[in-house]
């Protein structure tokens, strides 16, 4: 007969909690190792590490150049490398971490060339230094190419955090990467010293360089003639348990998924296999091992598909796994792991396919283990990982918080209604019956009894000259517009050192606003707008200027934008300047009638006409930012004078939809498009 799940598991998993396993009855397994914490081998594992990503937009945006890979792959925009090797001291929390592969980035025609190879991390308690060997062309000037030259050991990025080793494995988060000054030399003047890098992420094995010890001798069986004590511990023999029944309690971010669920952006989020209760969802079932002498796994049922902005944010968590660390302490460390399915955050705006990612974990667990009659809970809050943090968007950082969860499995032979957190069978609701009207009760539009109704009260005539009623006609609407997130970020980043003066324009932090002129509707709509947008970088060298865009409907599913008037420099210095260019063809749902034309988020492609008034930093086919618009002509009463002229200045209403990205920036930096956004009444 097998000994109480309770009493083992406890002993397994908290070999510490000394006492709670006496109490339940638990023998604490004797140490079965004996290792130097000193000096130990990195053996096989990964470092994940993207760089820059505005520096790598830029490069396959303005600058027309390409990333080359050489044992080094490709994950999510981060570059994956692997194995490490390296050696490690626990005790002084200093070692380096290797990795073989090499990243060529190239571009304006070869006059930019980075060549970085040999990577390292040498860590040194809590922090450490990212040194790679560095071969960069010196940069002349955008017609001319300076010499190829090397660099060894440069230190290229100063990190922040400090290395965790448990379960044999070295993990490494930098919380912070800045650009060393050395590293700033080499690179300049596309990057400068201090300018915030990508991530550093190491996930690597230890190998301690002693053997174990051999097990202490067996404690003696009792004897079978001689009944045990009730709180005897019972010996701690090596063993596993198996997890049959249980359920998972998270939420996920109760905050985005009230976001998604609502008005702004009308998204939606479907459960299978997930029961919603409270704030938090709940997942079954629970099924796997619970071991003492290695990793337990955990699988949980159940995924969770969120939606919303049209379809341009779309996250589908599903296999979820938790993994207990061997125990080492009080605590009980434990890793997130799930096969998650998402558009990436910097390509949202583009519409890109879903991207999967099997076994990615998640976030990082620690907290605390409850046993009772044959069930065991864990508690405790996710920590975002590095890649983690990459899913949800660069608002969140590694290190941050989701919904806490709880665990909790029962093994074989654990009774269902000892199971802690079961819901209760929802009862049904009474009917109430509908209240019997009161006849005696006033309302408004029904005096009491035996009263007279109010008489109305009397209008006040105008004070002053003589006025009278006359209709005016309006049009109010605006274009809501990013262009291309890469282009403004580049302008404004630390390589072009630019920025954009607007004339009649406004920017709220993610697109641009024209304010509605004209607009003709019906057959061949057309709306115009007006303002102008001066981007300017590189010292003068990169120039352009957009004014007055126009939408032509075409169909009620396709649409053009033209701007009046386009000056463009290249980053040659050669001007062009161009008149009525079509510059975007748009695609969507449009709505169009005899006095109104919006549309949401349109997807904009760019024309041939458009790359070249665009200077030739994109190609045609390249896909700009959403488009979206609103446009209404319509009538309106007001005071006249004896003329038929409206006594003083009409404040026209404003038209438009509330801008769906202001809302979602709170939540995770979700980067979601589409909807117009700050509004802007336009003279009639």
């Amino acid at each position: 007969m097998s000994k109480p799940f309770g009493g083992r598991l406890l002993g397994r998993l908290t070999a510490t909690l000394s006492a709670a396993a006496l109490a339940l009855g638990v023998g604490l397994i004797p140490g079965t190792a004996h290792a130097d914490p000193t000096d130990q081998s990195i053996t096989d594992g990964t470092l994940t590490w993207g760089f820059r990503a505005s520096f790598r937009n830029y490069l396959t945006g303005p600058a027309k150049g390409t990333v080359t890979l050489d044992g080094v792959q490709e994950n999510g925009g981060n570059y994956l490398f692997s194995p490490t090797t390296g050696s490690y001291d626990p005790g002084a929390k200093t070692g380096q971490v290797e990795v073989p592969g090499k990243v060529t980035f190239t571009g304006h025609e070869g006059k930019l060339e980075i060549h970085l190879s040999d990577l390292k991390v040498k860590l040194r308690g809590d922090g450490a230094d990212l040194v790679a060997d560095v071969k960069s062309r010196k940069f002349v000037s955008l017609t001319e190419q300076g010499e190829l030259v090397s660099h060894d050991d440069v230190v290229l990025v100063n990190l922040t955090g400090a290395p965790k080793v448990a379960d044999g494995k070295l993990q490494f988060n930098s919380t912070k990467s800045t650009l060393a000054p050395k590293g700033a030399e080499v690179l300049a003047p596309f990057l400068q010293q201090g300018a915030e890098m990508d991530p550093v992420s190491i996930d690597a094995k230890l190998t301690p360089k002693t053997q174990p010890a051999p097990p202490p001798p067996p404690s003696p069986s009792p004897s079978p003639d001689k009944p045990r004590p009730p709180h005897d511990p019972q010996p701690g023999v090596p063993g596993h348990h198996d997890i049959v029944d249980g359920y998972l309690d998270w939420g996920v971010h109760t905050q985005l998924r009230q976001h998604l669920a609502g008005d702004i952006a009308k998204g939606k989020v479907d459960l299978d296999g997930i029961v919603a209760h409270g704030d938090t969802l709940r997942w079954s079932p629970v099924k796997g091992k619970i071991n003492s002498s290695e990793e337990s796994p955990l699988a949980v049922g159940g995924s969770i598909h969120m939606t919303g902005y049209s379809g341009r944010f779309d996250m589908r968590i599903a296999n979820v796994r938790v993994v207990f660390a061997k125990p080492e302490g009080a605590n009980l460390k434990a890793r997130l792991l799930a096969d998650i399915t998402s558009v990436p955050p910097a390509q949202a705006r583009a519409k890109a396919d879903a991207v999967t990612h099997k076994d990615l974990h998640l976030a990082d667990l620690e907290g605390t283990l409850k046993v009772d009659k044959g069930w065991f809970s864990f508690s405790a809050t996710p920590k975002l990982t590095v890649p983690g943090q990459q899913i949800f968007g660069s608002r969140m950082k590694p290190g941050d918080a989701l919904d806490p969860l709880t665990l909790v499995g029962g093994a074989q032979g654990a009774k269902p209604e000892d199971m802690p957190g079961k819901l209760p069978s929802p009862a049904p609701e009474p009917s109430k019956p509908a209240p019997a009207p009161n006849p005696g009760k006033p309302t408004p539009d029904k005096p009491a009894p035996g009263k007279p109704a109010p008489a109305p009260k009397p209008s006040k005539p105008a004070p002053g000259r003589p006025a009278t009623d006359c209709t005016v006609e309006t049009t109010t609407g605006d274009l809501s517009w990013g262009i291309k997130s890469s282009f403004t970020s580049y302008i404004r980043g630390g390589i072009a050192k630019g920025d954009w003066k607007l004339s009649g324009v406004k920017w709220d932090g993610k697109q641009f606003v024209w304010p509605l002129t004209t607009a003709k509707f019906g057959d061949g709509t057309q709306l115009s707008y007006s303002g102008t947008i001066t981007f300017s970088g590189h010292n003068g060298v990169l120039n352009m200027k957009l004014s007055d865009p126009r939408i032509v409907v075409k169909s009620a599913t396709m649409a053009e934008l033209y701007f009046g008037h386009v000056r463009s420099s290249d980053m040659n210095g050669k001007v062009s300047e161009f008149s009525n260019v079509h510059f975007a063809t748009l695609s969507g749902n449009i709505k169009v009638d005899a006095k109104n034309a919006s549309a949401q988020g349109l997807s904009a492609t760019l024309s041939a006409d458009g790359a070249k008034a665009f200077a030739g930093f994109y190609e045609a086919g390249a896909q700009l930012d959403p488009v979206s618009f609103t446009a209404k002509t319509g009538t309106k009463t007001t005071k006249c004078d004896d003329k038929g002229k409206p006594l003083g200045k009409t404040k026209l209403p404003r038209t438009g939809v509330d801008d769906e990205s202001s809302a979602a920036a709170a939540f995770l930096g979700l980067v979601v498009l589409g909807g117009a956004a700050a509004r802007k009444g336009a003279k009639r």
